[in-house]
């Protein structure tokens, strides 16, 4: 599903033929369709009462099919959200038939990989950032000052503090070290699990399913605010209470003072991506969906908004053919190319 959501058209159904070294792309909605009736199969088969692999073996849930289950359910919120805007009705049942059969409910529940304190099974960020040696990343503007304009509590949690300002970098522009946030040492701990899909994503995917009219057991307004403390309770930050009450965070009325149509894009996107921080792409699927926030412009763009990522430059060297016919497909290779979930993009930037 990352592969349909970040290029299109993707090698699926010739993929894993290893006496086939020049696989077809086959189109991206089939493919994804194919992928949530996949998920419902699997969802079906799982038997709760039933061991599985133990905990040296499942490194995510320790063999606890339960979980697993809620993984599925969950995975599939997120597939139907994406295919809103494409398919009302396949999205409706797949998001409503995820919460029935009982999707994330609390940070307990999150799918976490576990990674070890010390070299070579550490978190990666800690060795891109600390065992590297480098000092030559500083957090963006764009984060930043959507966090200072809210005084959001959770700066420190992720940020470090400059002389106790949180400046971010421009980005496209040389910056120098010293003077800019760097990532929390929280990020960069060795032994600090990677989230593959979180309790937190959950909540702000059930309130933009809300919001479009799904039935998934509450209000935008009751699961966008539960999303934002799952994000407060999983960094351990306090003043929740106080940051909701805010009008620019409070659902109501922020909703009334949003410029976008509809509102609830805005209002949720926003607070999605500060919620879902350090998770790469449920963060970029999430800006591409909702159009929102939007981004600081680089200085010295070299194109516009990118929606997409280029094909890899392998498969137009080795696989040109089917290259170029799947580029042609998705209408053009380019950063600017939207796939085919991705019905109102708005903004440049």
């Amino acid at each position: 599903s990352n592969l349909v959501e970040t290029y299109g058209n993707v090698p699926y159904s010739e993929a894993l033929d290893i006496d086939n070294l020049l696989p077809a792309y086959d189109d991206g909605l089939t493919v994804y369709k194919d992928l949530i009736a996949r998920l419902n199969a699997a969802i079906g088969g799982m038997n709760v009462g039933v061991g599985s692999f133990n905990g040296s073996q499942d490194l995510m849930y320790s063999g606890d099919v339960a979980q697993w289950k809620k993984f599925a359910n969950s995975l599939k919120l997120r597939m139907g959200i994406t295919l809103s805007d494409v398919d009302e009705g396949l999205a409706r049942t797949t998001v409503e038939s995820a919460f029935t059969s009982g999707v994330f409910t609390s940070n307990a529940d999150n799918g976490s990989y576990m990674y070890s304190a010390s070299a070579p099974n550490n978190n990666p960020m800690n060795d891109n950032l600390v065992l590297s040696g480098r000092n030559d990343y500083v957090a963006a503007v764009t984060i930043i000052d959507i966090m200072n304009g809210l005084e959001d509590p959770r700066r420190p949690a992720y940020f470090t503090d400059v002389d106790g300002e949180y400046i971010g970098g421009e980005i496209g522009e040389i910056s120098a070290y010293p003077d800019f946030s760097h990532v929390a040492d929280r990020v960069v701990d060795p032994a600090e699990p990677g989230v593959l899909l979180s309790y937190v994503e959950v909540r702000f995917l059930l309130a933009e399913a809300a919001a479009r009219g799904f039935s998934v057991g509450g209000d935008a307004a009751t699961h966008y605010a539960a999303g934002i403390t799952a994000s407060f309770d999983y960094w351990n930050v306090d003043g929740v209470a106080d940051y909701l009450a805010r009008p620019d965070v409070d659902y109501t009325t922020a909703l009334a003072a949003s410029t976008s149509t509809p509102a609830w894009k805005q209002v949720i996107g926003v607070q999605a991506y500060l919620g879902l921080y350090n998770r790469t792409f449920a963060s970029y699927l999430s800006i591409r969906r909702l159009d929102y926030p939007i981004l600081a412009e680089p200085t010295g763009a070299e194109s516009g908004f990118p929606v997409r990522y280029l094909y890899p430059v392998v498969e137009q060297t080795l696989n040109p053919d089917n290259y170029s016919q799947a580029s042609s497909q998705i209408g053009g290779d380019a950063a600017e190319t939207q796939l085919f979930w991705d019905k109102f993009y708005t903004f440049d930037f």
